[in-house]
């Protein structure tokens, strides 16, 4: 008998086909899976950072992060300056992430979450001892919609969303979150909106929960938006009546998110020109992607955010992981199978297109390749 084991609930949690992928990776490889920004942080914002850093102090912060760090949160969401206390600073937003379903989460509850979708969602609901019921995400609308209110059960306590939706690029209308918002408030039920990818939407953000539902649970980061992934800086901001509980996971898991992250995050947020920079780039080699995605009579579900393509392959093969493991072997072309973010993923490929668009249309060129070699086109 091995011990110690690990808990149950814990040791159900499968590797990620993402980071299985990601393993993959060699000299050679043509990694078109990760989502890691390929635009470099600007590099003015992070020496300010470091100059504000050196001048002290650099210690601890407050475990909900530096106030004038959560006051700018704010005024970035559009939020009344008042709001600034419904806002808690993490380490990413898969921080803001865990400990919010660690506050919400009582053994048993059933949470519903879209399929496809980010995979840490299910493995945190049955990290914190929940129970995770997949809806059909179809047009991110009106039939979403319905699928939600057909999955719901007398246990359900929740549902958590992501918009702008990783892997798929789509996005929720705000009449869609307002419709969401009504539904879960009339049953006594939260809702956690996912939106990291936001500001890479278009001239403007992508609509919010926040314009939608004061009892909602919105998480936000700089990660994928401006290229600090590696500084871990997220938030959450929260009804008042969560904020402390919220909080109270936070600060046993973390303490507080780095000081160095936090006035890194109030600098960018200082300069939203920046971010819009980056957007900006994106949206240009997606329209160029999908110019060559039809020039190859590859098919996709339209990217309207974010950075990336949903390449869809199910009239080829139902089983992509063994597909993009013989396109690696092929062409050295790395790509997520849809599997990873559920079910529905089946017959489904990921690409980021945060890389150099030369690297992407290359990456193109050897999955289309790639397809007829294996006369599949």
């Amino acid at each position: 008998m091995v011990y110690p084991v690990p808990g149950a609930h814990v040791a159900q949690i499968k590797p990620s086909l993402i980071r299985t992928m990601a393993a993959c990776r060699g000299a050679e490889t043509l990694d078109l899976g990760l989502g890691e920004p390929d635009l470099p942080l600007p590099a003015p914002l992070l020496e300010g950072a470091f100059q504000e850093l050196k001048k002290g102090p650099m210690g601890y912060t407050p475990n909900a992060g530096l106030p004038e760090l959560r006051r700018a949160i704010a005024r970035h969401l559009g939020l009344a300056e008042s709001d600034w206390e419904r806002i808690i600073v993490t380490c990413g937003s898969a921080g803001a992430l865990s400990s919010v379903t660690g506050a919400l989460i009582t053994p048993g509850d059933v949470v519903l979450t879209p399929d496809p979708s980010y995979p840490a969602y299910a493995d945190l609901i049955g990290m914190f001892h929940g129970v995770n019921r997949r809806v059909p995400l179809a047009d991110a609308g009106e039939k979403f919609f319905e699928a939600v209110q057909s999955a719901a059960c007398a246990k359900t306590r929740g549902l958590i969303i992501n918009t702008p939706v990783n892997p798929t690029g789509q996005v929720f209308s705000q009449a869609t979150l307002e419709r969401l918002a009504d539904w879960a408030e009339s049953k006594g039920m939260w809702i956690i909106s996912d939106e990291v990818y936001r500001t890479l939407h278009s001239e403007n953000p992508a609509p919010s929960l926040c314009g939608s539902f004061s009892s909602g649970f919105v998480v936000g980061g700089l990660s994928k938006s401006i290229s600090m992934t590696g500084f871990r800086l997220g938030w959450v901001v929260a009804p008042a009546s969560c904020v402390n509980a919220i909080c109270q996971v936070h600060r046993l898991t973390v303490t507080c998110a780095p000081r160095l992250s936090q006035q890194l995050a109030l600098a960018v947020l200082e300069h939203p020109e920046e971010l819009q920079a980056h957007s900006k780039t994106y949206l240009e080699r997606r329209d160029t992607i999908k110019r060559r995605c039809a020039e190859l009579n590859l098919s996709f579900v339209m990217p309207e955010a974010a950075f990336y393509l949903w390449l869809d392959l199910r009239a080829y093969t139902k089983d992509t992981l063994a597909f993009c493991q013989r396109l690696h072997d092929a062409t050295s072309v790395l790509a997520i199978p849809g599997e990873a973010f559920g079910p529905a993923g089946t017959g489904f490929i990921r690409l980021s297109y945060a890389t150099r668009l030369e690297l992407f249309l290359e990456g193109l060129e050897r999955i289309h390749s790639h397809l007829q070699s294996e006369s599949l086109l």
